[in-house]
């Protein structure tokens, strides 16, 4: 099976290391294993968009706006600490879904981070 818009290769390869889970902090053990998820679903292939979660998280997310801002820290620390250089299409993801991920209220935060 396909799935669509899956994640690339080069945004998979980021979390090859990755060993706990973004929102319990646990290493996916009888948790279902570690997962690649789609912060805001299957609307881009982003690195900007990706998280790592356990299966037990993974299955457990709301999609409400304090959940995408919560994970999406996550993703940009974690980003940030393997020294990724972000795309032109992260830009742009993050352009577009600005309000979801981060709002106006958290801008300095995102600042800091990056």
């Amino acid at each position: 099976m396909k799935l669509r818009n899956a994640f690339t290769q080069e945004t998979r390869l980021l979390y090859l290391y990755q060993t706990s889970c973004f929102i319990c902090g646990s290493n996916g053990n009888d948790r279902g294993g570690l997962e690649i998820h789609h912060i805001l679903g299957r609307i881009s292939k982003s690195a900007f968009n990706s998280s790592c979660l356990c299966g037990y998280c993974h299955k457990g997310i709301c999609h409400n706006k304090e959940e995408h801002r919560e994970i999406f820290f996550h993703t940009i620390r974690f980003l940030k600490q393997i020294n990724y250089q972000p795309k032109d299409e992260d830009w742009e993801f993050l352009k577009e879904n600005f309000d979801e991920l981060v709002g106006e209220e958290n801008k300095d935060k995102l600042l800091k981070v990056l």
